[in-house]
């Protein structure tokens, strides 16, 4: 274990083209820069001369990793937090900041129905509502952000 963090330690140092040499020793296959995925490529909704589906676009983002990490991620913030105004606080407060420094991340821009009705109205809400019911399924207790003396 303490090898392994030694390596990992050593290995975050290196320049990006180092690293990735490093790890063909290991297999040729990697090392090699991953292909970035634009999400505001194409922000229609409709796209009829698409071979595979008229909605490839907002297919395309609903069935991507991000859908499920939004999801799973207000779902677990949700049983952590234990208040629903403060997860959508929150959660709109994050979407505000991905519009803010997409400008740093090439990831951050998305298209508007993306940061709306996928990830605010859709996978965050749907995350949050049902840590709400889990919270109420396991009788874990709201928690009181107001301190109360006594």
């Amino acid at each position: 274990m303490s090898l392994y963090t030694l390596f990992l330690v050593y290995l975050f140092y290196q320049p990006i083209d180092s690293a990735r040499k490093i790890f063909k020793f290991v297999d040729e296959e990697l090392g090699e820069p991953l292909p970035e995925k634009g999400y505001a490529d194409d922000c229609r909704v409709f796209t009829p001369e698409n071979p595979h589906s008229s909605m490839f676009n907002l297919m395309d983002a609903a069935f991507d990793v991000h859908f499920v990490a939004h999801f799973l991620g207000w779902w677990f913030k949700m049983m952590i937090v234990r208040d629903v105004s403060m997860c959508w606080f929150c959660s709109a407060g994050f979407e505000i900041l991905e519009i803010t420094f997409r400008h740093w991340l090439p990831n951050f821009w998305e298209c508007w129905w993306d940061h709306l009705l996928l990830d605010l109205f859709g996978c965050n809400a749907i995350g949050i509502v049902l840590g709400a019911f889990t919270c109420k399924y396991l009788y874990v207790h709201r928690f009181n952000w107001l301190y109360k003396k006594g």
